[in-house]
């Protein structure tokens, strides 16, 4: 059998900022709403009259998959957010962290006049400043998002693609936008973003009927089975070490 061997994608920190820790596999993310969740809704599996079983979120295997692809920058640093009122009483944040490196910034507001806002978050722009340097192998960038499928935590960071392999991603500024309703402490460890390592290639799109008699065709074969046919048959597993 042939062995593939796994890509490289090296992380590094300044020498002075040693005792942050360089990003993990997004595996050991996997928030405990989701690990508590179970798989059918009240704990046992049952079909309706049309043979739809009554699954959770828990039982997509796609859903899984996002949680745990690539690699997450986690807070290194416990952050208190305090509400205020700026000087024309519109609500406002205030964070505060007790260690070095300085772990976010605020920017002005004019670079978001045109820029569309998340529903129920702050008018600001902030900003994560990453310590953390990122390289792939040749031909593989990254997609830097927020934490996939994390809409529970109190701020929303925004996407962007980095070719790591001619441009190592230096200690980069992440934006991101906060929560209007969120008071409290952030805690050392929660995920800020999520790094994904992809192959570039080019594509090109066309329509094709039969693609369609396949989707069918698949959907069929799985409705043999109750619940579990993608997880037995489709699913290719990922690593991510």
């Amino acid at each position: 059998m042939k062995i593939i061997k796994p890509k490289i994608i090296k992380f590094a920190h300044p020498k002075e900022d040693s005792w942050i820790d360089i990003p993990k596999s997004a595996k050991n993310y996997i928030p405990d709403w989701f690990k508590k969740m179970p798989r059918q809704v009240g704990g046992v599996l049952n079909l309706d009259e049309n043979g739809n079983p009554n699954n959770t979120m828990k039982a997509c295997i796609p859903t899984l998959d996002a949680f745990a692809a690539g690699y997450m920058i986690e807070l290194w640093q416990d952050i208190q957010v305090k509400k205020v009122l700026d000087e024309r009483g519109v609500p406002s944040v205030r964070f505060f962290w007790g260690s070095k490196p300085q772990v976010l910034d605020v920017t002005s507001t004019t670079d978001v006049e045109n820029l569309p806002i998340p529903a129920g978050h702050l008018d600001t722009h902030f900003i994560w400043k990453s310590v953390v340097s990122i390289e792939t192998p040749p031909g593989y960038s990254c997609l830097v998002t927020h934490p996939m499928n994390r809409f529970d935590l109190p701020f929303t960071t925004m996407s962007g693609i980095v070719d790591t392999d001619k441009h190592p991603l230096g200690a980069g500024n992440m934006p991101f936008f906060f929560k209007k309703d969120f008071e409290g402490f952030i805690p050392k460890g929660t995920p800020l973003f999520q790094i994904f390592p992809f192959k570039r290639d080019n594509w090109k799109s066309e329509e094709d009927p039969e693609t369609y008699g396949r989707a069918i065709n698949a959907s069929k074969k799985a409705r043999s089975m109750a619940t579990g046919y993608y997880r037995k048959y489709v699913w290719v597993k990922k690593k991510y070490e």
